[in-house]
Formats: C-alpha cells, sequence, structure tokens
C-alpha cells in the first residue's frame, strides 16, 4: 500500500520507531503475525518446547524480531534471558511495545551479524550453553551463512533453529528461495555443516500433521553431548547422510 501524504508527513515528523509504537495499539490485529508464535505451528510449538525442557540451555537467542509474536512465546515459556534483534526500525517500534512487559528479553536495533558478533565478545555469554533461533532472513536478504558461521566459530556449545528451512523429503513444508545459490536448504548450509560437523534435526511430523504455515526449519548441533541430548527428542529426527529416517516411522500429530 502506497502511504497517503498525511502519513509520510507523520514517518517524517515521528520517525519510523515511533509509527511502529503506534502501530501496535491502531493494529491489534498485527499482534498475531505469521499465524501467531512460531508461524501459528503447533509441532514447531512442541519441538522448541521440548528444546528448552530438555537442553540444558541458559540463554535463547533470536534473530529477526519481526513484530514481536514469537519472542512473547519465548518469554512466556521460559524464564531464560532471550536477546533478540530487528533490522526494520518500525518493526523495532512495534515490538518495543509488543514486548515492554517480558522481563526477561532484551531487544537490540541493527544488523543480525553486527549483532551476532557483539554478543560473542561477551565472554560469559559465549561459554553457555544457547538456543539460536534465526529467522533474520526476508526481503531479498540473507545473512544466515554468516550467522551459522559466526555462532559455531563462537559459541562452545550452540544449537541452532532455523526457521524457513526445506525439509528435503517432505515438499509440503514451505521454505525460503531467493534465487540461485541463495534458497534455504541443504546445499546452501552444506559447507558449514563439514567445517563445522554439524548434524542435523528435521520435524518428526509430515507437513499433513502441521498446522498453521507449514514452514519447514532444521536444527543443528555439533556438541556430541547436545547431539545425543537432541536424538532422545520425539519432535525431531536426525537426517542420515543422503537419505531421511524412515518416514513411516514418524509420530503423528495429536
Amino acid at each position: 500500500m502506497i502511504p497517503t501524504p498525511l502519513k509520510r508527513v507523520a514517518r517524517r515528523l515521528l520517525g519510523d520507531r515511533v509509527v511502529g509504537m503506534m502501530d501496535f495499539y491502531r493494529h491489534p490485529e498485527w499482534r498475531v503475525s505469521w499465524g501467531g508464535a512460531l508461524n501459528g505451528q503447533s509441532h514447531r510449538q512442541r519441538m522448541v518446547e521440548a528444546l528448552i525442557r530438555d537442553l540444558p540451555l541458559q540463554a535463547i537467542v533470536e534473530t529477526g524480531t519481526y513484530r514481536g509474536t514469537t519472542t512473547a512465546y519465548l518469554a512466556a515459556v521460559s524464564a531464560l534471558p532471550i536477546y533478540t534483534v530487528e533490522v526494520d526500525r518500525r518493526k523495532q517500534g512495534f515490538s518495543f511495545a509488543m514486548l515492554r512487559q517480558c522481563n526477561n528479553v532484551r531487544r537490540y536495533a541493527g544488523d543480525s551479524r553486527q549483532f551476532l558478533r557483539r554478543l560473542a565478545a561477551t565472554p560469559d555469554l559465549a561459554d553457555k550453553t544457547v538456543l539460536f533461533y534465526l529467522d533474520a532472513h526476508g526481503n531479498g536478504e540473507l545473512p544466515l551463512a554468516e550467522e551459522i558461521d559466526i555462532i559455531f566459530s563462537h559459541w562452545r556449545r550452540p544449537v541452532v533453529l532455523i526457521d524457513d528451512f526445506q525439509v528435503p523429503d517432505d515438499d509440503g513444508y514451505g521454505y525460503d528461495n531467493y534465487g540461485p545459490g541463495k534458497a534455504l536448504n541443504r546445499d546452501y548450509i552444506e559447507p558449514a555443516v563439514r567445517a563445522f560437523s554439524l548434524r542435523m534435526f528435521f520435524p518428526s511430523v509430515t507437513s499433513k500433521s502441521e498446522t498453521g504455515w507449514k514452514r519447514g526449519s532444521v536444527t543443528l548441533a555439533a556438541d556430541p553431548d547436545l547431539i545425543r541430548t537432541l536424538r532422545t527428542i520425539r519432535e525431531i529426527r536426525e537426517w542420515e547422510g543422503s537419505r531421511a529416517l524412515d518416514l513411516g516411522s514418524l509420530i503423528v500429530a495429536s
């Protein structure tokens, strides 16, 4: 939608962040972005809750706050400190209003790669077991490869969950594709998988059993102890080489 002259004047006078905060009150329907937390996907929600429950996490880091819907959900299901970053100034304002009562959320503005480098320079955080939820891609921007490299180069025990990622044996899951060499799939992350000896885990239910926007995801880890724990979590399944584990044994979502 093209802004009216009045809206353009308001944005110049107030700034995009203030306009974003006003959006929070003017458009309450925007508080449930993409069908709700984690794209409104019930199995994805159970997956994240299982990761938080079963892994010895000490912090959660999110890239791509957007309007704060998923961030607020993470703050509700975990008392862990949550660090989140958003590059878009108007969405920064909206998420500020959305998350103002979430005391365990620390909000940042700017590029996700600079944000991660800044966090990595904090010694006590870099030594912790951290769950990273990567969702800063969009509108043609794809910082994902650099995000993965920064995380596994600087954190000792990270677990990375990537949104909008292709599930290789289930076309019903959507994923982002920004053109040649920029599709979020196994080929895209293969250099990191090899460099850091990563193991990949995909959702343990077919897309037909998922709800919401049915976006794909992958979970990555390198630490042997964390990998052993991930193998016990029934909401995900490990990808074995060039073939998936038996799809016939997948859990049927309730």
